[in-house]
This record gives structure tokens, sequence and C-alpha cells, in this order.
């Protein structure tokens, strides 16, 4: 009895007692091996609720957030460092959100499940799912956001295939990143919390992935973290005004599919020459080198959208170059 009380105050409530003493110890036996059940029950639906708390805050957000245990989590916690954001948007052709059935939900969430556990795999933290993407905070440097940026868009070009051939729409995927301080903290009210950041890089890559629209862009990103793309294949943009800021803008197109990597790969100087006549206002040139890259490589929707503003710009010569002219 001593050992089993031993053992059970240790944290071990899988301890028994078997006495067949046929007196108060058998009595005191199954009392004990009762009381034993009781906490077993007890410590296993307190695990239950611990592993659906982490569900909302993951161990990931806790390691953020400096914390070993959800019960440490209230609204005064907070954590402050500079890191990588990135943004993920994905969107089915129209038709699939006219008919709000399971299909789409079984959709959408197929899309996240395949994409979120590579962010998990790469060290990534995923705040703000919704039902067209997620925000994603990376602790690596820049190299760690672009390799797991390109991942997540191989990761989709495979997932489109098997669609595909089973007859189910393909999905559109454009990722946005930026380096900078991002806050990561809780809030809500008194009844539900939850994890949040806030950061001006979430701020610019949202408008990264609405430029990434019109570009016709799997990834974009700006140049605090093209650094980390030694070995992609990438190529500058452009410039975008957001606000009163020139952001200086690169795609990575490592993850596009392979035909047009391999057209981008290929006209990299030609369209570099092509930005670089745009922004010089020769427009005349621009139109001219836009229009082959389009007639040959019509794929490219960079060099596409160029064409548009250089057709645009030639016609208003005075107004300022950038990729949000005539929007």
């Amino acid at each position: 009895v001593s050992r089993a009380m031993e053992r059970l105050s240790g944290g071990n409530t899988a301890a028994r007692l078997s006495l067949s003493t046929g007196d108060e110890l058998e009595g005191l036996a199954a009392s004990f091996n009762s009381m034993a059940r009781a906490m077993q029950r007890q410590e296993d639906n307190l695990a239950g609720v611990i592993r659906a708390y982490l569900r909302f805050v993951p161990e990931r957000v806790l390691a953020l957030l400096g914390k070993d245990s959800v019960l440490e989590v209230d609204k005064r916690t907070f954590a402050s460092r500079r890191m990588s954001a990135m943004q993920v948007w994905f969107e089915f052709p129209g038709r699939v959100y006219d008919n709000a059935t399971r299909a789409l939900f079984e959709s959408i969430n197929e899309v996240i499940e395949r994409t979120a556990a590579i962010v998990a795999r790469k060290g990534g933290t995923v705040f703000n799912f919704a039902y067209n993407g997620y925000d994603v905070v990376l602790d690596g440097g820049e190299a760690d956001a672009v390799s797991t940026a390109v991942a997540v868009q191989q990761e989709v070009l495979s997932l489109n295939e098997q669609r595909a051939i089973d007859g189910l729409p393909t999905v559109t995927l454009r990722i946005a990143l930026d380096v900078g301080e991002v806050m990561i903290g809780v809030v809500g009210d008194e009844n539900q919390m939850e994890p949040a950041t806030i950061s001006a890089s979430f701020t610019t890559a949202r408008h990264l992935i609405g430029l990434a629209g019109r570009l016709d862009a799997g990834i974009l990103c700006t140049e605090n973290v093209i650094a980390g793309a030694a070995g992609y294949g990438s190529r500058y943009m452009g410039k975008s005004r957001q606000g009163d800021e020139l952001l200086r803008v690169y795609e990575i197109f490592d993850g596009d599919p392979y035909g047009v990597r391999r057209g981008k790969e290929t006209t990299g100087r030609q369209f570099s020459q092509g930005v670089f006549a745009l922004y010089s206002h020769d427009f005349a040139a621009a139109k001219r080198i836009f229009l082959e890259l389009v007639h040959d490589h019509p794929g490219d929707g960079g060099a596409r959208y160029y064409l548009y503003l250089a057709d645009r710009l030639a016609s208003r010569p005075e107004q300022e170059v950038s990729l949000e002219y005539g929007i």
C-alpha cells in the first residue's frame, strides 16, 4: 500500500493495488484503485483540454511568446522581434464560391492543410487563418522565408495536378514577403482570446498581394528580402507606391509552372532592359521590348502588365512611373 501511494503521489496514475486478504486492507485497495482511476480520468481530460487549447494557441506561438504553457498566456502576454512576414493568399474560380457546399470547405481546408504543413516543417508560425489565406512569421532570416515560399508554391503545383486529374477546380496562390519588426500578442475579451501579429511588414505584404494579382506573379518580395533569394530565379519588377513610399519590388519565380519559369529565366536580361527603358521614359523602346516578350512568352504576366503600362504612359509621359499607374 505504501509503495502504491508513493507511485500515485509521484504522478503515476496507472498505479493499482491487488490485495486478496478478505479484510479491511482489501477494501482499502479497492478504494485506492477507484481513486487512481478517477485521477487518471481527470489527467486524461486535462490533457485533452490542453490539446484543444493548443489548436488555438499552438506551441510555436507559445515559443515566440516565451511561454511554456497555454495557461500562462493572457492579454498582457507580448513579444517583439525582427522577423520575416509572409502573407499567403489563394482563390478558386468564381463558380466554386457560387455553390456554398461542404465541397467548398473541403477545398479550402485542403489548400490550408497542404501549405501550412510546409510552413510548419520550415519552422514558420501561422496566424489568422481565413477562407482565402493566412499570415506567417519566420524567425530564421530571409533565406528561410524565400525557401518556404518556394516550397509552398511547388506544393500547390503538385496539388493542382492532382485536382485536375480528379476533375476538381484548381487554385491560384500568391505569396508576399517582407522583413521587419513584428509584435506578437493576444487580443480579445474575457470570453475569447486569440494570438495576433501587428507589423508594418504585413501591411506591405498585403499591398504586394494586390500587386501580384496584376502581375500574375506567384511570389513577390521587397528589397529587404531579395538577398535571401540567392540560388533561386528572381527578377526586379520595378517600383510600387505605398503611401508616401516607393517600394522596390522583386519577383521570385522558382515556384512557377515549368514552362513559365523557363521563359522568365531565359528572358531576364531582356525584361530588365524593358523595365529600364520604361523608368527612363523611353516608352517606345519599352513597348517594343515587352511586345516581343509577350509574343514569345504569353504566360509572363509581368511582361503583359508592363506592355500595358508602356502603352498608357506613352500618352502621359509627365506621369510618375510606378506599378500603380492607371489603376
